[in-house]
């Protein structure tokens, strides 16, 4: 765990920079402890950086480390437990551990692990739509994956929700806050543990977790996982109602007594919503029983949840996208998912098969996002790299246009044509410079690009006219110094100068007039003197006057 204060420095001062030396095979971590990803009883989870690869930092909570109260040790054993939980833990349905630090000024750990993009909570709360059911299934089949995973090892995680289940970007899930987890006795029958108190949050808990001094087994996560199906399917948080009611009782003082309340009948309003020909009615019915010996174990939870990928409506949800004209690639290659695209890649999936609406192949969308491993992937695998889109726009001109200069250079050292235009006659270097993309332009010019081609659709404006009239100044100079003419005129005798004082770009215009553009008139007998409404353009213009 030794680190120190690395010499690093980053902008934001609230950083923590460390040293690993080598330490889990890195050299460096940043850890930006303003960027929470996530909050929880003795931590946060913060963005980090592990040798510049993005990672999430989870961290003790400021009071807890400051605090002399010794009743706040316990959160202290609880992280370094879950530290050290994870490290021994490896299932590719559990967040993978990458390291634990310590903080050089407090000496309490920090534990490392990978970054991954949302909560299921979150997930299911900013859903519009009900999640499609072979989605619904996978995650619910990786949670039980996960959950089984802990039981043969040995491990109750007693703290499952939706907070605690993270997706990736292709919604593969990973369980995570082994913060309450507790490491059972080693005989196989998971002998039943006894706590003070309830250890997770109330709404998954089973009814044996919610007595006084609770004593459960590992059907307590079994109990959990049939909450999550729960509420997969109904994207509604769990809402029971009261765990007993009061009823008439004249042999009480009070007259009453209180009566327990199966779970089935307290979260009958959520599970009236599920339709019974759901696959996980039955399912979520088991897990929910009252008596925890009545509940399947969690390799049983696998096998049937397993079975349900095998069933005609999964095959159909599966298929459903491409009746949409899009296929798993797309969809994988979009969000940028190196492990999807790899396993799709390994069948015999159409690499260059096109989206039925606007002609979108999969490398096109990758280039188009700045995803510069799946890019590398479809070369690699045979993408076509020339295939452009039903406006003619291709890979190397959507990945010009959002100025992802990597992917730019990765295309272009794979053969992609610099010359090839979208319908309208913008090239890869036009868009580029219309945007203010520099290092591009810079690249694509270096490549071959002609910097005084012009777009075909009138005016017929070249890429130093477009970069000054959207007043991108760096750009304008660097086309300057590559060769751009800076007299250039369109078809309407407009150029860059002109351009650049129509729309008050002055610090354009000055480095135009520095650099020796005369103001030309246009063939509607405009100049750019004429048509400046800005004072310091209309001063900088007269100032370069000739006499």
């Amino acid at each position: 765990m030794g680190a120190e204060y690395s010499k690093q420095k980053t902008k934001d001062p609230n950083d923590i920079c460390l040293s690993l030396r080598g330490l889990y095979g890195y050299q460096d971590v940043v850890i930006h402890t303003v960027q929470v990803l996530g909050s929880g009883a003795y931590g946060n989870v913060v963005k980090a950086t592990l040798d510049e690869n993005p990672c999430a930092a989870k961290i003790l909570h400021r009071v807890i480390v400051d605090s002399q109260d010794p009743g706040l040790s316990d959160f202290i054993s609880r992280f370094e437990q879950e530290c050290q939980i994870l490290r021994d833990l490896k299932h590719p349905n559990i967040v993978q551990f990458l390291g634990v630090v310590k903080d050089p000024s407090t000496s309490k750990p920090i534990l490392l692990m990978e970054l991954m993009k949302d909560s299921l909570t979150h997930f299911l709360e900013s859903s519009p739509t009900d999640i499609p059911y072979h989605v619904q299934v996978n995650i619910s089949h990786d949670i039980a994956l996960a959950v089984a995973h802990l039981h043969r090892n040995g491990i109750l995680h007693r703290d499952l929700s939706s907070n605690n289940i993270l997706l990736n970007a292709s919604h593969l899930a990973k369980v995570t806050d082994f913060g309450m987890s507790k490491i059972a006795a080693s005989n196989p029958s998971m002998t039943r543990s006894k706590v003070t108190q309830c250890p997770g949050t109330l709404v998954y808990m089973p009814p044996e977790a919610l007595r006084p001094q609770p004593r459960y087994s590992d059907k307590i996560d079994t109990f959990s996982v049939g909450v999550l199906l729960l509420q997969i399917v109904t994207r509604e948080f769990p809402a029971p109602t009261a765990a007993s009611v009061a009823r008439e009782d004249p042999n009480s003082p009070t007259e009453e007594s209180y009566v327990p309340v199966s779970e089935i009948n307290r979260r009958k309003a959520d599970i009236d919503k599920v339709q019974i020909s759901h696959g996980f009615l039955s399912v979520i019915r088991d897990c929910l029983k009252d008596k925890s010996k009545d509940r399947p174990i969690a390799a049983q939870l696998c096998q049937r949840l397993g079975q349900l990928k095998s069933t005609a409506v999964y095959s159909w949800s599966r298929s459903a996208v491409l009746l949409e004209g899009r296929t798993e690639l797309h969809d994988a290659a979009e969000r940028g998912d190196v492990e999807a695209v790899q396993r799709l890649l390994s069948t015999s999936v159409n690499i260059n098969f096109r989206t039925e609406d606007e002609g979108h192949s999969a490398l096109l969308l990758a280039s188009a996002r700045g995803h510069v491993e799946v890019v590398r992937l479809l070369l690699k695998a045979g993408a076509a790299v020339f295939i452009p889109d039903k406006e003619s726009r291709s890979p190397l001109y959507w990945a010009s246009f959002y100025g992802h200069r990597a992917v730019v250079e990765l295309l272009l050292k794979n053969g992609a044509d610099i010359t090839i235009c979208n319908e309208n006659g913008s090239s890869p270097l036009y868009v580029a410079s219309e945007y203010g993309h520099t290092e591009v332009v810079d690249i694509l010019v270096k490549a071959g690009a002609d910097v005084n081609q012009a777009c075909t659709k009138e005016p017929c404006s070249v890429p130093l006219g477009i970069a000054a009239a959207k007043g991108h100044t760096e750009t304008v100079h660097r086309l300057l110094v590559l060769g751009a003419d800076i007299n250039h005129q369109n078809k309407n005798g407009t150029t860059a100068l002109l351009s650049a004082g129509l729309n008050g770009r002055s610090e354009v215009v000055k480095l135009l007039l520095v650099a020796g553009a005369r103001d030309i008139r246009n063939k509607f007998g405009n100049t750019a003197l004429s048509t400046a409404r800005d004072n310091d353009v209309v001063q900088y213009l007269l100032q370069h006057q000739p006499k």
